[in-house]
């Protein structure tokens, strides 16, 4: 048996996509000393932060788009 299950394409594209978008607007911020803290959080946190929740909305993404794809094949 295995230890990591297969995760589908759509999740995996859909994760991929927001991390490389996420991380280029980081560099962006960080190139032009962009920084949207008002509440005193040192900027690797908020980095830090922002890039999870970016993982986790290209999770849920995915599977919403994973589901919707599954539901249109078996009409």
């Amino acid at each position: 048996f295995k230890l990591i299950p297969r995760v589908p394409k759509s999740i995996f594209v859909a994760v991929l996509a927001v991390l490389v978008v996420g991380i280029l607007w980081e560099v962006y911020e960080l190139y032009f000393g962009i920084e949207f803290i008002a509440d005193g959080t040192p900027y690797l946190i908020d980095t830090m932060s922002d890039l999870l929740l970016d993982i986790l909305g290209g999770m849920f993404g995915g599977l919403y788009a994973h589901r919707i794809l599954v539901k249109s094949t078996n009409k």
